[in-house]
């Protein structure tokens, strides 16, 4: 008797596991580029035009309710008509990958619009449904889902480029929390207001004349600049302009440059690359490359992909003999790390035009 309420007990232990199981997998963010692809939705059935509800002002209303509103065939081909084109045909069909993207252009740090959602399993419980689709809707919870803010600006715009998002400066506003309160390039300057955001630590964004032109990043005591290039965008503030360098997987060469700049572009774009794997312990150092031993300078080196850095080789053999290889070594750790995925031998670094 005892031994059949143990194997009871068992069976209905697994099953729970099995369910809760099933439920957490149900409520994994799906990957938009094929949820679009596969006709599961389209795109501003969910929250990708919630712009339309006003800026920068805007009366949001409930979830639900902006839900029925675009559930309406009529309204959703006018806003397709209206705004597909920037939105979805730059970034919601482009974006082949499965991290959250804010609900609306907006910041708050309570209500439903100031969140990052995505699409989920009709399966997932705790989901909105969305009418006519084979899809839900979820809010995402920070901490728990991969967020497109949980990127400093740095990797961000890597990874929008190699995305290929095409309108860079929409891009940054349904990655980040923007603060609709006041202009950056506004006379006077809102002192206090940009002292508490930079104290908050993370990455929030200011339209700088109106939402149309530059947009200001702020993040922690640094403010970057984007205007709607990928080429455009620099550190403006709290910059750190002094001289470091990098070192790759194996100590092989050396890539020098200011210290922002080679965290900022260079190891940003390299770590989003398929040459990913050479570079994902590297850190930016103070100082030069001679002072590691690196004392040949190879003009070739880095400049034609980062023309503000240079590349430098020391005079051990072990390192030389792999010098000229060294991206297709790198790539080759890559595509062994994903054997399902098919590569060309070349690197695939979005290198500065």
């Amino acid at each position: 008797m005892a031994l059949a309420v143990v194997v009871t007990a068992a069976f209905f232990l697994t099953g729970t596991m099995a369910i809760n199981l099933h439920g957490k997998r149900a409520c994994e963010c799906l990957n938009w580029k094929k949820t679009y692809a596969a006709g599961r939705a389209q795109c501003g059935q969910g929250f990708e035009f919630t712009r339309a509800l006003g800026y920068p002002k805007a009366e949001y209303g409930t979830p639900q309710e902006f839900i029925a509103l675009v559930s309406d065939s009529s309204n959703l081909m006018k806003l397709q008509s209206e705004l597909g084109s920037e939105f979805c045909e730059s970034f919601y069909k482009r974006f082949d990958d499965n991290k959250c993207a804010r609900v609306a252009m907006d910041s708050s740090p309570t209500e439903w619009y100031g969140k990052s959602w995505c699409y989920v399993s009709k399966k997932c419980a705790s989901a909105m449904d969305v009418a006519g689709a084979h899809v839900s809707a979820k809010l995402c919870e920070e901490g728990t889902d991969s967020l497109l803010s949980d990127m400093d600006p740095d990797a961000l715009i890597a990874y929008g480029q190699q995305m290929g998002f095409s309108v860079p400066g929409y891009f940054v506003k349904v990655s980040y929390p923007v603060d609709r309160s006041f202009f950056y390039g506004a006379t006077p300057l809102k002192g206090s207001t940009i002292a508490k955001l930079k104290a908050s630590e993370k990455p929030v964004l200011v339209d700088k004349i109106d939402e149309h032109q530059d947009k200001m990043i702020i993040f922690g005591d640094k403010v970057y600049e984007m205007p709607n290039s990928y080429e455009g965008f620099r550190c403006v503030e709290g910059c750190d302009y002094s001289t470091a360098y990098m070192l790759p997987l194996g100590d092989i060469m050396c890539v020098q440059g200011t210290a922002d700049y080679l965290k900022d572009v260079v190891l940003a774009r390299l770590l989003v690359s398929q040459v990913s794997f050479g570079w994902v312990n590297s850190t930016v150092v103070h100082g030069n490359c001679t002072d590691r031993g690196y004392v040949h300078y190879d003009p070739a080196g880095a400049e034609a992909c980062f023309p503000e850095a240079t590349g430098w080789y020391d005079n051990q053999f072990e390192h030389y003999s792999h010098y000229q290889g060294l991206n297709r070594e790198f790539v080759h750790l890559y595509e062994a790390a994903h054997p399902e995925l098919l590569w060309s031998d070349g690197p695939r670094v979005q290198c500065v035009q």
